[in-house]
């Protein structure tokens, strides 16, 4: 079996088998960077790991001008 890509996936995957846990939110918990979870699908345990980023948007302020 060749390796899986499991990096920078939108939901927890098993790099084992590849099945995708889609209710991944739940399984890292505040203050968690990783966590041992099991495989519902195949048994195997892996580590899994939380990766944020931080975007930023910015706009141009609207001015109104007061006609007198």
């Amino acid at each position: 079996m060749s390796d899986l890509d499991t990096k920078y996936t939108k939901e927890l995957t098993c790099p084992y088998c590849g099945k995708a846990k889609h209710d991944s939110w739940d399984y890292l918990f505040e203050g968690e960077d990783e966590r041992e979870i099991e495989c519902g699908e195949c048994g195997e345990t892996y580590i899994a790991y939380r990766d944020i980023a931080v975007t930023y948007c910015t706009s141009k302020k609207q001015t109104v001008e007061v006609k007198k």
